[in-house]
């Protein structure tokens, strides 16, 4: 445990410390890992309640809160978090910060026991320091970090439903149906974030053992892009190294897997998806209605699914005239004034 950083802050919170949080988590052969993670709490004598939030998708190792809270934008969220009031925990996932293994991308479990993990190590570590905290428990997140909100949900409910019980959940942004948002992604010829989708083959390929990257891209890339994605490199870094999708995946495999006859990645992706369930605790699915990244839609579907499987207090609200990028900040704002009803 070390100190990466105290600040003053004008809030009622006054002071906000942030910390490392090195723990251990399982990997997908369940032997325990190395994980880290920041948490930033106000420093006082009252209690406080804890929120978990999850950062979107980054590719360089360094780029997460717990090397400093200004080197994401999770991490920048955090300070305001803690700010107004709450414990704030930003798991660095699997691949990020003191893990130097391949970032398990949008893989449920994996993304959501580094969270289950890092949850239980802040209530350590809050015990040890005599931090107190309310027996309220939020997660949000967004993009990769909203489909890591739903998917520890979904584990928290389903395995630890008394070890862990939580009070609301704000997904935001995130790609809940894999299947919907690859179909998305490769029918469109020009879609400017080459970088997801690599990411996401490469994870694939890497968790599950494909080992058909040369079927999926083409030459040059099907030799480089594992490389890529080795934590040296940034998203921007990478997406400027790409194409657009025509010039990146081979014909062959785009036209196959849009024709519904990649099983193998589509049992995958249905496997991962989060849309299958029944979530007990209250969600407020929160998303930019032009987002072009992560369409709309795939909120829209996630809800729908989730009420026609019993859920009973499933919300989404759709932030007009914005997009992956802008409705961020929004999107952090309709979170807290929602979970403030708590």
């Amino acid at each position: 445990l070390a100190t990466i950083g105290v600040s003053d802050n004008s809030s009622s919170s006054g002071v906000v410390r942030a910390v490392k949080i090195v723990y251990y988590s399982p990997d997908l052969e369940g032997a325990l890992q190395k994980l880290s993670g920041a948490l930033l709490f106000p420093v006082d004598e009252q209690e406080h309640p804890m929120l978990s939030l999850q950062h979107g998708t980054v590719t360089k190792r360094t780029n997460v809160a717990s090397v400093s809270p200004l080197n994401s934008s999770a991490g920048l969220s955090a300070l305001w978090t803690a700010a107004q009031g709450y414990i704030t925990l930003v798991p660095d996932y699997m691949g990020f910060g003191v893990s130097d293994k391949t970032h398990p991308y949008l893989h449920a479990e994996s993304l959501a026991n580094s969270v289950i993990d890092m949850i239980r190590a802040t209530r350590v570590y809050c015990s040890e320091q005599a931090i107190t905290y309310e027996d309220k428990l939020f997660l949000s997140g967004y993009s990769e970090g909203g489909y890591a909100t739903l998917a520890t949900q979904k584990l928290m409910e389903s395995a630890y439903a008394e070890e862990l019980v939580l009070t609301a959940v704000a997904p935001m942004a995130g790609p809940y149906d894999l299947n919907a948002t690859a179909n998305y992604v490769l029918r469109d010829s020009n879609y400017t974030w080459p970088a997801y989708i690599g990411f996401m083959f490469v994870a694939y390929n890497d968790i599950y053992e494909f080992d058909n990257l040369d079927d999926v891209f083409l030459a040059p890339y099907s030799e480089q892009v594992t490389e890529m994605y080795d934590g040296d490199y940034s998203l921007f870094e990478i997406n400027n190294l790409l194409p657009t999708t025509e010039n990146f995946l081979q014909t062959d495999f785009r036209t196959s897997f849009l024709a519904g006859n990649e099983q193998h990645y589509s049992n995958v992706f249905r496997e991962n998806s989060l849309i299958d369930w029944s979530p007990i605790t209250p969600i407020r699915l929160i998303h930019g209605m032009l987002d072009k990244t992560v369409p709309y839609s795939i909120a829209e579907g996630t809800r729908n699914s989730l009420i026609s499987q019993g859920a009973l207090d499933v919300g989404l609200v759709g932030i007009p005239d914005t997009d992956h990028a802008s409705a961020g900040i929004p999107a952090l704002h309709i979170m807290l004034d929602w979970f403030s009803t708590y």
